[in-house]
Order: structure tokens, then sequence, then C-alpha cells
């Protein structure tokens, strides 16, 4: 069972990876601010307790690559949009 959480966490991961490589080479994302807010803050809700208190390394790696690869998504997307502005 452990092994399969392992697989599933390392998947799920990765799902964002697609959408990270399409801002990096765009530096612009088509997801919508509300995507990603939402997206961002569930994933720092559920983190939170998985740290503290569940503590398994599978959820970890999972939530902590979301949280990075939404970070990257979002810096590219802000960066575009006040690049936008400041033309």
């Amino acid at each position: 069972m452990n092994t399969l959480g392992w697989i599933g966490a390392t998947l799920l991961s990765f799902c964002p990876l697609p959408e990270v490589i399409y801002a990096y080479k765009r530096k612009d994302s088509h997801l919508s601010w509300w995507f990603l807010a939402l997206w961002g803050a569930g994933e720092v809700c559920i983190a939170i307790p998985v740290l503290f208190r569940i503590k398994e390394p599978f959820l970890i790696l999972n939530y902590l690559l979301n949280i990075l690869f939404i970070s990257i998504i979002v810096y590219y997307k802000a960066k575009k949009k006040l690049e936008e502005m400041s033309e």
C-alpha cells in the first residue's frame, strides 16, 4: 500500500508540470487567476496538517511540489501582466 501511495503522490505531484513548461516557454499562463488562487489556497490548507500532524512523506512530496509548481506558474503570469501594464 505504501508503494501505491508513493506512485499516486508522484503522479499527482507532476500533473502541473506541462503547465509549468508552457508558462516557462511562453512566459505566461492561460490558467485564470481564480483557478490559480483556489488551487494554491487548497494546496496550502491541506499541506499544513500534512506537514505538522499526518507527516506522510508521499503526501508532503505531493503538496510541496504542487505549491512550487503553482508558484512558478503564478510568477510567469504576474510577470507578463506587469510587463503589459508598463507598456
